[in-house]
């Protein structure tokens, strides 16, 4: 498991190492958000599994980058069936 601080670290972290999981939040609290994240990961590890989460987003929101997306509150039952 990678924890990253921003936007901007995740998508390096995404570049430089084999995730079989992306979870993010759509808010990373920098200029990249989790759309940007998301859009990395599917040109540098197009296998990578991601899942999008947000508190702000609606599901009709999310559905335009063709993700997996997780309403929050998040339950551990809402996660499993996301995945």
């Amino acid at each position: 498991m990678t924890a990253c601080s921003s936007g901007e670290h995740a998508v390096n972290a995404i570049r430089f190492n084999d995730f079989d999981l992306l979870l993010t939040d759509f808010e990373l609290g920098s200029e990249v958000d989790g759309h940007a994240v998301i859009a990395e990961a599917k040109k540098f590890a197009p296998r990578t599994k991601t899942v999008l989460m947000s508190g702000k987003l609606s599901p009709k929101d999310a559905a335009l980058d063709d993700v997996n997306f997780v309403e929050k509150p998040i339950t551990q039952n809402t996660l499993v069936r996301a995945l």
